[in-house]
């Protein structure tokens, strides 16, 4: 990056000065609060700096420096000023007026499909580890999200407005923050508001942006089958879970998502229904409804919408690929692999999805697994699955090997059931091979246990 310093005249004024930097760019001002540090207005910055993606809209520059316009004569406050490119519009404004360049279907279902992708992806850089740190938005919403001609003749869009984000360490559950948009607010806020929470929030806006969006590419801008009548129907339902003693919105005004999941759910399986509906854009929506889970617990994470879809857009792509991307975004587990992380787990819903096992094992690597270890008592334990199991009792009754099937390489590692209860004692070389390599399978955990009175 370069800078220019431009030093004013005594016939110009700043305006004049500003109208060169105005032309292209944009800067945001951040004024500190008497209760708050330096640290936390600068959080914004920090997301933006750490995290750079074609779908997010860049920090050009950021310093502190007095008002623009001072309130007094000895104002000497300090603000946060950020610099940003000039955009085109956001994608609030582009859903409620037909782009000229939209107007056949082919267009619009390849440019939404993009969109998608892209807004996915880069949600998916947001919640990356950088460092020790993964961050979120917590204020996804069309009219956060700008649209750049760069020239191309659709246009890039980006998020952006990370006031309400944050930085957190890997390991934090959550964090405190009351900033949001109540359209696109997840059920978990509520009823009481300010829980702990992270980034299946974002997951869950983005969910009801791609919504939208599969409504566009579905009705286009109609506005008695498009986002109107969408609309309208959320506002029309009686049958609303959290009541206005909890949201303080009134039941015939409130077009939340979250409120209004029955409606929510109909209009997607109307969408799938409809007699242009496509395979691709069926499975699209499939993983939609896996983004608007009402439970935070098992709703999909952001890096596994963007390999999914990707894999859906690209009919013709290798398992080599979609793995090599999975290696790079993929989240860690957390360790050990109990709470939520049993219920919220992407090596699950591979299998579920019949994924290769080129790529559960990509999964496995980075700590998941299906299994949850259990202590003496029967009662489930910390660590690392126990994946061998196998007795050496002669007539006791063999254990199932428990990886998935074409997961692994030798004959013991072939998936199937191995029994044990034939073998005898004579035969301990052959056990012990089995043992030895149990020792040397990717489980960090191997146990060994037997009865008492036997040797």
């Amino acid at each position: 990056m370069v800078y220019k310093a431009v030093e004013k005249s005594e016939k110009k004024e700043w305006d004049d000065i500003w109208g060169e930097v105005n032309t292209n760019m944009v800067y945001k001002a951040v004024e500190k609060p008497e209760r708050k540090e330096w640290d936390d207005i600068l959080r914004e910055v920090n997301t933006l700096r750490n995290r750079t993606h074609k779908n997010i809209v860049p920090l050009l520059s950021s310093f502190r420096a007095g008002r623009e316009y001072p309130l007094h004569e000895n104002d000497d406050d300090l603000i946060l000023y950020m610099i940003h490119p000039r955009a085109n519009g956001t994608l609030e404004q582009w859903m409620k007026h037909q782009p000229r360049y939209l107007e056949d279907e082919a267009s619009r279902r390849s440019q939404v499909y993009d969109m998608m992708f892209g807004l996915v992806s880069a949600l998916t850089c947001i919640h990356g580890l950088v460092g020790d740190y993964v961050a979120f938005h917590h204020d996804l919403k069309p009219s956060n999200i700008l649209g750049f001609n760069e020239g191309r003749e659709f246009p890039t869009w980006k998020i952006c407005d990370f006031g309400t984000s944050n930085i957190k360490q890997q390991e934090d559950t959550g964090t405190w923050n009351p900033g949001h948009t109540y359209e696109y607010t997840p059920p978990e806020y509520y009823p009481i508001g300010m829980h702990r929470l992270g980034r299946a929030w974002d997951v869950f806006s983005m969910g009801c942006i791609c919504l939208e969006l599969a409504t566009i590419l579905q009705h286009g801008w109609d506005t008695v089958k498009g986002l109107p009548e969408f609309k309208k129907r959320r506002l029309n339902n009686d049958d609303c879970p959290y009541p206005y003693e909890t949201t303080r919105v009134p039941t015939k005004q409130d077009f939340s998502f979250f409120n209004n999941m029955a409606t929510v759910r109909d209009w997607a399986k109307k969408l799938r229904a409809h007699q242009n509906q496509s395979p691709k854009f069926d499975r699209i929506l499939e993983l939609v409804s896996e983004m608007l889970h009402e439970n935070r617990e098992e709703r999909i994470f952001a890096f596994e919408v963007e390999i999914y879809m990707l894999r859906i857009l690209n009919d013709d792509i290798s398992i080599k690929r979609l793995c090599d991307r999975l290696n790079k975004i993929g989240h860690q587990a957390k360790t050990p692999t109990n709470g939520p992380e049993k219920r919220n787990n992407p090596l699950r819903r591979a299998i579920d999805r019949k994924m290769d096992p080129m790529f559960q094992t990509t999964l496995e690597r980075k700590g998941w697994n299906v299994d949850t270890p259990t202590n003496a008592d029967g009662r489930e334990g910390e660590g690392q699955a126990i994946i061998h199991q196998f007795s050496t009792l002669p007539g006791t009754e063999g254990w199932k090997w428990k990886r998935n099937p074409g997961q692994s390489i030798d004959k013991l590692n072939s998936g199937v059931l191995e029994e044990f209860g034939s073998e005898k004692f004579y035969g301990r070389e052959e056990i012990d091979e089995k043992l030895r390599k149990s020792f040397c399978s990717p489980s960090s955990c191997v146990a060994l246990y037997g009865f008492w009175g036997i040797g």
